[in-house]
């Protein structure tokens, strides 16, 4: 169980061991340092839980409830956004810009048709359709690809649940309730996985 030890002394190192993290979700976790041709750090998932449970500011603007969705009501949600989903959000994103935006952005620049951009320009206007692109869908919770942590609160603590993403929640809500109640019956579980890979790591 090397991925196992592997994730619970990151989280140990992070100084998560007294957070509520479910068994079921650390195995999800565990699945992705598996598997890394997925493209998905599991350890950007843990940076999200890390500023959550240490940052107030960063809880209130990272999580929010599904507010408008009944069926998924006492659970709340915090994007998390890998590499991995860059591509897709570029291409989604460029293609829902209207010609005029498209226009305006070029023109913002000072670049005109039948004209060589300076290398300043091409720098400029290559950041702004692409990070300008990208921070615009990430602002947008409808739009954007990527994935949620799902949470509940206890006794006013988050518990971290599950991984879910964003089509799950929108198409498929009642398998989303499934998924977290895994979660919240393997919440003892994390502790047991944490004193085993305490037990075992290595002098």
């Amino acid at each position: 169980m090397p991925f196992v030890k592997l994730v619970c002394l990151d989280i140990h190192r992070l100084g998560l061991a007294d957070s509520l993290i479910s068994g079921y979700l650390v195995m999800q976790l565990v699945s992705l340092a598996q598997s890394p041709q997925q493209g998905i750090d599991f350890l950007s998932i843990l940076d999200v839980i890390e500023n959550i449970e240490k940052v107030p500011a960063e809880a209130r603007r990272r999580v929010s409830t599904f507010r408008q969705q009944k069926e998924l009501e006492g659970l709340s949600k915090a994007h998390f956004y890998d590499t991995a989903f860059m591509v897709k959000n570029l291409q989604q994103g460029l293609a829902s810009q209207s010609d005029a935006k498209r226009k305006a952005i070029i023109e913002k620049y000072g670049i005109t048709e039948g004209q060589s951009p300076s290398p300043e320009q091409i720098s400029a206007l290559t950041h702004e359709l692409v990070s300008g692109t990208l921070e615009e869908r990430a602002e947008s919770e409808k739009g954007s690809t990527g994935e949620w942590i799902i949470m509940d609160q206890v006794d006013g603590r988050y518990r971290y649940l599950c991984l879910a993403t964003h089509e799950l929640a929108r198409t498929q809500p009642q398998l989303l309730v499934d998924e977290a109640e895994k979660g919240k019956d393997s919440i003892l579980e994390f502790k047991k996985m944490f004193n085993w890979a305490l037990k075992h790591k290595p002098s």
